[in-house]
């Protein structure tokens, strides 16, 4: 079978270890951060922060051609034989797009007690609060292939999209050590948010085929998105967030201090897209055909972990 997996002269076009892997590259964000002092000794303090990433995207186009006959999307029957579906050129001219993109912001509210010397020499504090976090992540296959033949021109359309969305809601403790001297300053912060993350899926396909520039009435399913897995699923799961915190900065004025940090996110147990496809597809369903056999492509419920690093830049002021 043309573009099976495993069978000689196949290759992978986009995704997996291909060289158009799926990569979004680096993410500009913003974060603001907010608190107040509950003494005169500013011991103890309640701290807000919240941020953002940019929404950061992916996408690959590719064609069928006379020097690339086959675009296939590969795929397993319910018996285990690597297959595909694809449309061969130059009967049928195809084109291919594959679109994701992945956004990340969070929160949190903390109250803060400070230990030591704050501002002269060594000290420490405690935190205790609550953490928010949220990823958004999609996934569209779609192809639009046509034919001209005999005076005849059909032409097929379909998309496959499977969209994800987390929310975690957690408890979070940690800690830190601050070193201030003059007017430079350094610290190291540590935590970690036990709580749920809300996992939410929504798969969708579909089909339309054209005869001379009329559309029959879409069916619902296409490649990997098919009736037997269309639809809203949604679980949740207990999650971890660890995260870690370095920052150095000086005071420009009494009122303003410049820093700059590293910083190190993460988080268990995420719905992601590209673990929700799944590869064994039963195709008697397609083209709205009723089903035979096995319920296959079935929703896929697997999470796994994202991380995220980066450097900070910014201007705190204190009054």
């Amino acid at each position: 079978m043309p573009g099976a997996l495993g069978q000689p002269g196949t290759r992978v076009l986009a995704g997996g270890n291909s060289s158009n892997g799926m990569d979004y590259g680096p993410f500009s964000g913003i974060r603001m951060n907010g608190g107040f002092f509950l003494d005169e000794d500013r011991i103890f303090s309640i701290e807000g922060s919240a941020f953002l990433l940019e929404q950061r995207s992916y996408n690959f186009n590719t064609s069928s051609s006379d020097s690339q006959p086959v675009v296939a999307a590969p795929f397993f029957n319910t018996n285990g034989i690597a297959s595909s579906i694809y449309a061969p050129a130059p009967e049928f001219n195809s084109n291919v797009n594959i679109y994701s993109y992945s956004k990340l912001s969070g929160g949190e509210a903390i109250a803060k007690a400070r230990f030591g010397n704050p501002g002269n020499g060594f000290s420490s504090n405690l935190l205790f609060g609550g953490k928010f976090a949220e990823l958004e992540e999609n996934l569209i296959y779609s192809v639009n292939s046509q034919r001209s033949s005999g005076g005849i021109n059909t032409g097929t359309q379909g998309t496959d999209q499977f969209l994800t969305r987390n929310w975690f809601y957690g408890v979070q403790m940690g800690g830190g050590l601050n070193y201030d001297y003059k007017r430079f300053h350094a610290s190291a912060l540590g935590k970690i948010a036990l709580g749920q993350t809300q996992q939410n899926i929504a798969i969708a396909g579909s089909r339309t085929n054209t005869i001379n520039g009329v559309s029959s009435a879409p069916t619902d399913g296409f490649v990997y998105a098919q009736p037997t897995n269309n639809g809203m699923h949604n679980q949740s799961a207990f999650s971890a967030i660890p995260e870690l915190q370095f920052r150095l900065g000086y005071d420009v004025t009494r009122h303003i201090q410049l820093y700059a940090g590293y910083d190190y996110f993460y988080w268990t147990s995420v719905l992601r897209p590209g673990n929700a496809v799944d590869s064994v597809i039963n195709t008697s369903q397609r083209n709205g055909q009723p089903l035979v056999g096995a319920a296959r492509p079935e929703p896929v419920m697997s999470p796994s972990g994202i991380w995220a690093q980066g450097m900070t830049f910014g201007v705190e002021l204190k009054y």
